[in-house]
């Protein structure tokens, strides 16, 4: 249900919940369309009209997986949804604005990036036994770069 406390953008991925693909499509639509509207390093509203914030479009799909790494997974290896790329955006995104990744996540932090490290730990375990179907390395490289990010925030 689309609840008035909602953001547009919670309300949209859980309308578009039902169906894998159409739902990573928007994802997709709302990270691009957030890169094309806000300059890295300057805070977007925290409630804007339409709130694009690509980290907590990933939060709700998150919640929507009931946080099993496992169906990211799955995504990552099927070719029904646009998945890869909107993975491979998001990580560069958060990549390059982690200190923003950190703050959106605030107490949902952990959970966010232990679920993008058991990730890394299931994509390293089809790497060592050849069974991945594609190139993923580009995706594997970018999550030990969220893992170092995350080692150094620990550190703080």
């Amino acid at each position: 249900p689309v609840l008035p406390d909602q953001s547009l953008q919670e309300s949209l991925l859980h309308i578009l919940q039902e169906q894998d693909d159409v739902l990573v499509e928007g994802l997709l639509c709302l990270l691009d369309t957030h890169v094309a509207l806000y300059t890295p390093g300057v805070r977007e509203p925290e409630m804007a009209l339409l709130d694009t914030n690509p980290t907590r479009g990933f939060i709700i799909l998150n919640n929507i997986v009931s946080r099993d790494s496992s169906v990211l997974l799955d995504f990552l290896v099927s070719n029904e949804t646009c998945f890869l790329l909107y993975f491979l955006r998001f990580l560069k995104f958060i990549s390059k604005n982690w200190v923003d990744f950190v703050e959106t996540c605030d107490a949902q932090y952990d959970g966010t990036v232990g679920v993008l490290l058991d990730l890394k730990t299931s994509i390293s375990r089809l790497l060592n036994k050849s069974l991945f179907p594609y190139n993923i390395k580009p995706v594997f490289r970018l999550l030990e770069k969220v893992e170092s990010l995350n080692r150094s925030t620990k550190n703080m």
